[in-house]
């Protein structure tokens, strides 16, 4: 997958402005607060319809305008696909527009996981060091870009709970609509519980192997996964906590998800230098992972990559990701080797508030 072209308007700090993208390396130069960040996370909404910067897309308004507009140009290249495709995101107080190819989309849910991006960023410490929701959401990501079936249930999943919770926190329910509920969540949850465990799988047999090109050392490196008890959904004795205690126990949204160094629980135990790592050693093997089911090199979006890791680690990922589309920012070019820098399209961006006055 590749972005060609990116339009910005209103977004953020951006009033209007064009970026042009090739394929390989791209690097994005600039100081803090020019801009960097931000043309990531354009690219990022307009495949997966969310910021990783910010939970809430209205921040993403500039703060003169009431509304934003974002287009970007993909080639598909994958070996199933070689279609252009436009799309589209015009967002405001009132409304979020969505087209594909100037054909308006009546849910972004509808073409989530055709474009698949991966981020990194400091945040990656996050995803080892943090409660297991960041690790829920990390599996989440992936299995919408290599499952079509996935995103589907587990919207239906979340949308069962909602229900479920309003019930069990206001009180006006009646025992057989809740055990309806129970019954939905418990279908939903196999299915997501069985397709999590797999992926899961799929990462123990590739990130050891990852981790010792990169890092030049073995590991025991392992994701471990312990559902929660979906059949207790069902269990007449345990609805009657819930009912006590007003909110659903149990359920795929309580999977604790853990990665180990052997017998070592990282969360715990990993210093912040080792979590981004690891973390960055997961987005490599999501990478894998979506270019075999889905045939298609997902584009590599890696914020400030420079800061957070050695010369000669940094070497040996951006030899190993020179199949991808790659969208990389920096402060200078001074960390940039010449091999890559002499092959890579190299965008300068000048402080943005004086381009725009």
């Amino acid at each position: 997958m590749i972005i060609e072209k990116l339009l910005l308007q209103n977004f953020r700090r951006f009033k209007e402005k064009k970026f042009n993208f090739s394929n390989g390396f791209n690097i994005v130069i600039g100081k803090n607060g020019s801009g960097k960040t931000t043309i990531l996370e354009a690219i990022y909404l307009l495949s997966t319809g969310k910021s990783f910067v910010t939970s809430a897309v209205q921040n993403c308004v500039n703060v003169s305008e009431d509304y934003f507009f974002v287009e970007g140009v993909f080639n598909n290249v994958s070996r199933l696909d070689q279609s252009q495709n436009t799309l589209s995101i015009l967002f405001s107080k009132d409304k979020k527009v969505v087209h594909l190819n100037k054909r308006k989309v009546k849910a972004f849910s509808l073409i989530i996981g055709k474009f698949p991006v991966i981020v990194t960023d400091y945040a990656l410490v996050e995803l080892v060091k943090d409660g297991p929701s960041k690790r829920r959401d990390f599996i989440n990501h992936v299995l919408t870009f290599t499952d079509e079936d996935y995103y589907k249930n587990i919207l239906k999943y979340y949308s069962f709970l909602e229900r479920r919770n309003e019930y069990l926190k206001d009180g006006k329910f009646t025992m057989d609509l809740l055990l309806f509920l129970s019954h939905e969540l418990y279908d939903y949850g196999i299915k997501i519980m069985e397709k999590r465990e797999k992926i899961i799988n799929d990462f123990n047999e590739r990130i050891r192997d990852i981790f010792y090109i990169i890092f030049d050392k073995k590991s025991e490196l392992s994701i471990v996964y312990r559902p929660s008890k979906l059949e207790k959904l069902l269990d007449p004795d345990s609805i009657t906590e819930e009912i006590r205690r007003k909110r659903t126990l149990y359920g795929i949204h309580l999977d604790e998800i853990e990665i180990f160094d052997g017998q070592i629980n990282l969360r715990e135990f990993a210093s912040l230098g080792e979590a981004y790592s690891i973390g960055f050693i997961l987005k490599l093997v999501e990478s894998e992972l979506i270019d075999r089911y889905k045939s298609t090199t997902p584009i590599l979006l890696l914020d400030d990559f420079f800061s957070h890791l050695d010369e000669v680690k940094r070497e040996k990922i951006l030899n190993y990701i020179k199949n991808n589309e790659v969208i990389l920012t920096s402060v200078s070019t001074n960390d940039v080797s010449k091999s890559i820098l002499n092959s890579a399209n190299v965008i300068i961006l000048e402080d943005v508030l004086n381009e725009n006055n």
